[in-house]
């Protein structure tokens, strides 16, 4: 995984501010790898084929769009809709490892 940096900056009314940012180049390297040579395609896991690889600071973001907890990203069947939805919309393919049907 890449490394996700967190900042604290203090804002001039004094409150403090927390934010983070990734470096999710290899992420989105390796993505497009495995994607274009069929990699996930090959593996025949138990638990399926994987067709993405989510950076951190995006499953976040997600999360709170969606008024989730990272629990419920990962379990919630009503929460994994919107997440395959998402993951067919093409703005979104650079996360994708496997381009057929999810």
């Amino acid at each position: 995984m890449s490394d996700v940096k967190t900042h604290i900056v203090k804002n001039s009314d004094g409150t403090l501010s927390l934010g983070t940012t990734q470096d999710v180049s290899e992420i989105l390297k390796q993505n497009k790898f495995e994607a274009d040579n069929n990699v996930n395609r090959k593996n025949t896991d138990t638990f399926g084929r994987k067709v993405a690889s989510i950076p951190l600071n995006v499953v976040n973001a997600w999360c709170k769009e969606w008024g989730v907890t990272y629990e419920q990203f990962l379990y919630d069947p009503e929460v994994k809709v919107k997440m395959f939805a998402r993951l067919r919309d093409p703005e979104y393919q650079l996360l994708r490892t496997d381009l057929g049907q999810i």
